[in-house]
């Protein structure tokens, strides 16, 4: 088929081409991802106080919690945390260890002072944020700190969060993050943000920062919100100075939570940023302590996760607190084996490639898409590269004008062009196949299979160069249209498997009246009932295996995975590098095997439209594979290949026994 088109040498000098450009991108991508090995393991000071209250241990004697808050806190260090997100204090929390004396009284809530430093900072943190609705009386070290009575609970953030008064935030405290630096910990700051916030304000919570005299690692935001607001988040990012800014994956694994603000705070830190994970503690309430254990290693490695945020278990063992410690410490040592240090962790190194050298990469990347053009549409050769031309001019203008939006529509173009294109390369070379021994039929499959996999992993790598950036990267820009990009190549397959080998008899066909003719004898044909109730079971069919296949990629749809594939999956991942996709091993590659069986035995053209089109599934998802670019590239390399190699031998055994069955029973006639 390829040889109709001129245009396809064309094409191919330009991969050729484009690759070279992409190995260029692609090798500081591969330094970087194997250099940043470090994984900071944290946990939440508030969560701490849960699990206390959740294991019976707490108490309301100010000494005794304070000893046992201590207690569990070198524990948890000890087991393998080495960082603590603190929030903002509370009249509620401060009272825990008896940094203020708290007292609700008649519908007032009333905090005393113990402790002046401190005191001064509950004040100044409650003034800031609630104004004229607190209240301080008498003179240290006396004073009293007053809400406002009956005060309506409220958050400061967002209406739809209520507090009661003594809940309500009030600053970052100085002696907290003292006390946990003393402890060995790495701080992070999880401030709220404050209504109609200042410069001032901004400064006054840096100074305090400043003041208390220790290294603050990160920040991260709290309650659906950061730190700063539209027009001082470029001024909080300069006042940030070392400090990372920790972005919290969403816990359907699509982008993150959608804190307002961060974004334009990343940006602004010219992405300076760690990606961070936590179980939804909704979550931790229905999974087992294995499957929480088996998530940390697997998300470090595959969505390039440096700091895990871990949340305790407050359910399942009468003795919580020994049974988190256990957790923690077996998440450690997952995490260890998979050949990462626990440690002070750091973002991913900023990288923008040069525009100039992305210019072969998108002229390889029009090339293949125009050739698919040219066999869907009968384009000459003339106007293929007109179009080509046009095309890549266009995409060279948006690769330094727009390039965001430029790069995303270019995978888009490769992540359809490529697995078509491969499937369909490969199907003309086994046009001319004869019937022969059953191992020539299975070292064909695996040669050809191996040649369709290797033209589609060229294709992936140029669709990883072109979205190779820190924003893709870090995730905060994503290739979009990954159900349409399942969808498409299947669909061109097909047109083009019946436009090569005219199963619909278009070939005779020259003017419009023959089309027409040839349509309406097609249509009659249809219409008989034993047409009919093939077509409307082929279409059920089609369906469900299509909602199931398209519903099934990412993770929107949430149809459940059968327990077989599961338990499939946790051996896969335990025993290698990178677990393959099912779809690929599963379903494409066996297809495969058995379309290159069909040409040997000259099947009929149905059973190998049928099986063409579910081999293009191997090819997408290995393709699709790439579109995730917070996969480091060297394990998104390593599962295309295993999918290989365990397609190739479930497809050689699976074809060797049906051979051999059809054998016994046909009397060696297949």
């Amino acid at each position: 088929m390829f040889k109709k088109f001129s245009f396809y040498k064309f094409t191919i000098f330009m991969i050729l081409v484009g690759l070279l450009a992409a190995s260029l991108v692609l090798t500081p991508r591969l330094g970087l991802e194997m250099n940043n090995r470090t994984v900071a393991q944290a946990i939440n000071y508030e969560e701490c106080y849960q699990l206390l209250k959740a294991s019976g241990k707490y108490t309301t004697d100010v000494e005794a919690y304070f000893a046992l808050e201590n207690d569990l806190m070198r524990n948890v260090k000890n087991s393998g945390v080495n960082t603590i997100i603190v929030p903002d204090a509370s009249l509620e929390s401060l009272s825990r260890t008896g940094a203020v004396n708290l007292e609700i009284a008649d519908g007032v809530v009333s905090a005393y002072e113990t402790h002046s430093d401190i005191f001064d900072e509950v004040v100044a943190g409650a003034k800031r944020r609630y104004g004229n609705r607190v209240h301080v009386y008498g003179e240290s070290p006396y004073r009293v700190l007053q809400f406002d009575k009956n005060m309506q609970p409220f958050s400061p953030n967002n209406t739809k969060i209520k507090y009661a008064p003594q809940e309500l935030p009030l600053g970052i405290m100085s002696h907290e993050l003292r006390k946990f630096y003393k402890l060995g910990f790495n701080l992070v700051v999880a401030p709220q943000n404050i209504p109609n916030l200042t410069k001032k304000d901004v400064d006054a919570y840096f100074i305090r920062l400043k003041n208390a005299g220790v290294p603050i690692y990160a920040m991260m935001p709290r309650h659906y919100t950061t730190f700063g607001g539209p027009d001082l988040y470029e001024y909080v990012a300069e006042r940030m100075e070392r400090q990372y800014f920790i972005l919290q994956e969403h816990y359907t694994q699509l982008g993150f939570f959608p804190y307002v603000g961060q974004e334009e705070l990343v940006k602004a830190r010219f992405y300076d940023a760690i990606r961070a994970y936590t179980i939804d503690w909704r979550e931790m309430k229905k999974i087992t302590f294995e499957e929480a254990v088996r998530r940390w290693a697997i998300a470090d490695d595959e969505r390039h996760i440096r700091m895990n945020i871990i949340t305790p278990f407050l359910q399942g063992s009468n003795d919580l607190l020994s049974y988190n410690l256990n957790y923690v410490k077996e998440i450690t040592k997952r995490v260890e084996e998979r050949g990462y240090k626990i440690g002070y962790a750091r973002p991913l190194e900023v990288y923008f490639p040069n525009r100039v050298a992305l210019i072969p990469i998108i002229a390889a990347i029009v090339g293949a898409f125009v050739l698919l053009c040219q066999m869907l549409l009968n384009w000459t050769f003339s106007t293929s590269i007109m179009m080509w031309g046009v095309i890549t001019g266009i995409s060279l203008f948006g690769n330094f004008v727009a390039s965001t939006i430029t790069h995303q529509m270019l995978a888009f173009m490769a992540a359809v062009s490529f697995p078509t294109l491969a499937i369909l390369r490969i199907t003309d070379m086994l046009d001319s196949l004869q019937d022969v021994p059953v191992f020539k039929i299975l070292a064909n499959g695996a040669i050809s299979l191996a040649l369709c996999v290797l033209f589609s992993l060229c294709g992936a790598c140029l669709l990883g160069a072109i979205l190779t950036d820190a924003r893709f990267l870090l995730e905060l820009d994503f290739y979009r249209g990954v159900k349409l990009t399942f969808v498409l190549p299947l669909i061109f397959v097909g047109i083009l498997y019946l436009k090569k080998y005219d199963m619909l008899g278009f070939s005779e066909c020259v003017t419009f009246g023959d089309y027409w003719n040839r349509v309406k004898y097609l249509f009659y044909e249809c219409c008989n009932v034993k047409t009919i109730l093939k077509i409307a079971v082929g279409l059920v069919i089609l369906g469900a295996v299509a909602y199931v296949f398209i519903g099934r990629t990412g993770h929107s749809w949430q149809i459940p995975v059968p327990q077989f594939e599961l338990t499939m999956r946790y051996w896969l991942e335990e025993h290698m590098y990178a677990r393959p996709r099912a779809k690929e091993f599963l379903i494409g590659h066996i297809a495969f095997f058995f379309l290159v069986l069909a040409y040997h035995k000259s099947w009929p053209r149905v059973a190998g439209l049928i099986l063409t089109v579910l081999a293009a599934i191997g090819q997408v998802s290995l393709v699709e594979t790439f579109c995730h670019m917070r996969s480091p590239f060297a394990m998104s390399v390593a599962r295309a290949l295993g999918g290989y190699a365990f397609g190739a031998i479930l497809g050689a055994l699976l074809v060797w026994g049906f051979v051999k069955l059809r054998e016994m029973k046909n009397g060696k006639e297949v």
